[in-house]
């Protein structure tokens, strides 16, 4: 089975699997100095880390890249001219009119030619349908396989859903702590069967989806964690560390609205809309449901941002973008409004820097970099966070301290392989001190 390779959410691996194609939706990993992408001048380090990896996997046919960014826009030129095939699909970045609707739906028509051409089969509206309903189904599993999972391994368990799909799950997700939630995603998954084979037989068998088999692993949380949210553009690999450096710490992750985490997932499929065209209820829940700053307007975004925080009970939010990422950077004060959370914003570098070493933009300007990232900035809008410092920790002073002294005075929770932690992570000493800071502000 040939192998489709992309990053944007915008791309619906249903579309790719029904052409009887491998949808790889990938989690890069940093591009090193021996990167097959060698130049870097004017280059998004992301963008350069999905080069590398598209380039340099033979596993790899073909690639679709997007416009939802200027970087990765410009970045298409570097396949486009190589030996795989390219494909760029064009994404409006307004979405309130019918016509920038349709304009997606006929640029998904246009991939569908793209995907035959590379050696997929044209797929019936039977078929296109059961791998919907699959898909759904597994990604309902895995946001119930949340409570009992850490972050890092529930990243995980995404990422391995976007290299396989929902017969490539290599480890089935946990089911959901509530039997009846379950048995409706049971239910979901034999009802879009039975509404798939209600249509013309499907040119290719469908790929099956592994049942939901209870892990070994059970994690139980402690009421003194701290519920945070992290926020921001796609991750890395190696960016999973900050994961287990804030668990490690006393802070649990409860809801991941990261690009590769649950932002970049579609909306539900509108049963109706399927049995008169399955593409263009495709098309529906992907164009509207997943929500990105590139789109303008961007109300939906912070909308969806205040509801889920209300609805996980978030005491605070790290905000985590790349360097490069401009459009991140400029959101970062209204979701700070939108909100009214303690925020805590990271801006972390994507290629790989070692302890202590210094790293510059191609513009000249100097970044302070430790362990890949580059800057820490804090805010707190909720006058509840400042009260609970009692006078004894101020904004400013708590979060410009140059350390803590670990185990003093600290969450019990934080204790917990915190040395170990900070050691084989790439975040450093830094960044844990200021985590640590922000969690004490928190209490």
């Amino acid at each position: 089975m040939k192998t489709v390779l992309y990053t944007c959410p915008y791309v619906p691996a249903e579309w790719i699997a029904a052409h009887g194609l491998r949808p790889w939706r990938i989690v890069c990993s940093a591009a090193g100095p021996d990167a097959v992408a060698a130049r870097r001048e004017g280059m998004c380090a992301y963008a350069r880390s999905f080069l590398n990896e598209a380039l340099s996997r033979s596993e790899v046919d073909a690639v679709v890249m997007t416009t939802l960014c200027d970087q990765m826009r410009r970045a298409f030129d570097v396949p486009a001219v190589g030996p795989i095939r390219a494909f760029l699909l064009n994404i409006p970045a307004t979405w309130q009119s019918a016509g920038a609707f349709d304009y997606y739906v006929e640029e998904l028509r246009r991939l569908g030619r793209f995907l035959v051409a590379v050696g997929g089969l044209e797929p019936s509206s039977a078929h296109l349908t059961a791998i919907m309903g699959q898909y759904q189904a597994a990604r309902r599993s895995i946001l119930g396989a949340r409570p009992g999972r850490t972050a890092r391994r529930w990243a995980e368990l995404v990422e391995r859903f976007g290299r396989g799909g929902p017969a490539g799950l290599d480890e089935a997700p946990d089911p959901p702590q509530d039997a009846a939630e379950g048995r409706e995603a049971r239910d979901e998954a034999d009802g879009w069967q039975r509404f798939a084979q209600r249509r013309p037989d499907s040119v290719r068998p469908l790929p099956s989806v592994k049942a939901a088999t209870p892990t070994q692993y059970a994690m139980r949380h402690r009421n003194d964690e701290i519920a945070l949210a992290i926020i921001g553009g796609p991750l890395l690999k190696q960016d999973f560390d900050i994961y287990d450096l804030i668990e490690d710490n006393g802070g649990r992750i409860v809801f991941d609205a990261t690009e590769t985490g649950e932002r970049g997932w579609p909306g539900q499929f509108d049963p109706a809309a399927l049995a008169e065209d399955p593409l263009t209820a495709l098309g529906r829940a992907y164009f509207e449901g997943v929500r990105d700053p590139s789109r303008r307007p961007n109300d939906p975004l912070h909308a969806w941002l205040k509801d889920a925080c209300r609805s996980h009970r978030v005491r605070g939010v790290i905000y985590y973008r790349h360097l490069w990422c401009d459009a991140w950077h400029a959101e970062l004060s209204r979701v700070k409004h939108t909100l009214g959370l303690p925020v805590l914003a990271i801006e972390a570098a994507c290629e790989g820097v070692t302890a202590g070493q210094g790293g510059t933009r191609d513009d000249g300007r100097t970044t302070d970099m430790n362990h890949g990232l580059t800057r820490i900035d804090t805010d707190c809008r909720a006058d509840k966070a400042s009260r609970r410092l009692g006078g004894g920790l101020s904004r400013s002073e708590g979060l410009d301290r140059p350390a803590l002294a670990f185990g003093k005075g600290r969450h019990p929770s934080a204790m917990r392989n915190t040395q170990d932690a900070i050691r084989n992570t790439k975040c450093g000493q830094r960044t844990a001190d200021r985590i640590m800071a922000f969690f004490e502000m928190l209490r």
